[in-house]
């Protein structure tokens, strides 16, 4: 079993294909299997590497709570790549894993050749009203009522990830904090933290390439997806791999075995 002991756990990780590496982090509600249509597609061209994060076995599980902080996740992410040897690659990721992506893409832009984020929050707004300068008050103000609303009414464990900077407040407050200790907050902490990932976003380019060729492989990718879902792998608990190797060689592979 492939696993790699790296920033103080042990990460299971699986490779297939051979090329220019490309590499899926993983969503909070899915492991390495999550990516199965993408490996079986993209190993006919790319090197492809997935894996599960900390916390999913056979990857360890670190008791402490602090151990899962997103900056290890990123630095997992790092790490498993110098253990692979692989100096660049595209990034990609799912919602927990597009964070892991994204930040990844931010802290070691020299690594990433390109990023692939899906459904990724950054914790701004949406639309028109996250770019418009003249919405920052109304942003302003609509956040500290609902942080205020949520101070009053005490803290939930449902609202545990809601805001560590609010979780400190509250806690230095010793109660429910007023309206103006959480505006100071805003201003001081999550504006701030906002502006300087806006700062490093802009920094990221887009990848350029051939249109043509990149619409071709989209139009391949999905109609190889909708095959696969059509005709999927009936695997026993006696035959695991039961039509997984036939459906492999349609990709051009000779097993879908590691």
């Amino acid at each position: 079993m492939p696993v790699a002991q790296l920033n103080g756990v042990e990460l299971y990780y699986e490779q297939t294909g051979q090329g220019f590496p490309l590499v899926w982090s993983h969503e909070f509600g899915g492991d390495y299997r999550s990516w199965e249509p993408q490996v079986r597609y993209f190993a006919r061209r790319y090197r492809v590497i997935t894996y599960n994060h900390r916390g999913y076995p056979p990857s360890s599980v670190p008791k402490e709570a602090d151990a899962y902080d997103n900056n290890a996740l990123v630095e997992d992410l790092h790490q498993l790549l110098r253990h692979l040897g692989i100096a660049r690659a595209h990034v990609g990721g799912l919602s927990m894993g597009g964070n892991v992506a994204l930040n990844f893409g931010i802290r070691h832009p020299e690594m990433a050749a390109s990023l692939i984020v899906a459904g990724c929050g950054s914790g701004g707004g949406t639309g028109a009203a996250a770019t418009d300068e003249s919405s920052a008050p109304l942003t302003k103000k609509r956040f500290v009522t609902q942080a205020s609303q949520i101070c009053e009414q005490g803290l939930k464990e449902k609202d545990a990830a809601v805001s560590s900077a609010l979780q400190e407040l509250a806690s230095e407050a010793k109660g429910a904090p007023t309206s103006q200790q959480v505006g100071k907050m805003v201003e001081e902490k999550v504006i701030p933290a906002y502006d300087k990932l806006v700062e490093q976003l802009s920094g990221l380019g887009a990848p350029k390439g051939d249109e043509a060729k990149i619409k071709k492989m989209v139009g391949e990718y999905e109609a190889a997806l909708q095959a696969t879902e059509a005709e999927p792998a009936k695997a026993t608990k006696e035959n695991p791999f039961a039509g997984a190797d036939e459906a492999a060689g349609a990709y051009g592979l000779e097993s879908c075995r590691l």
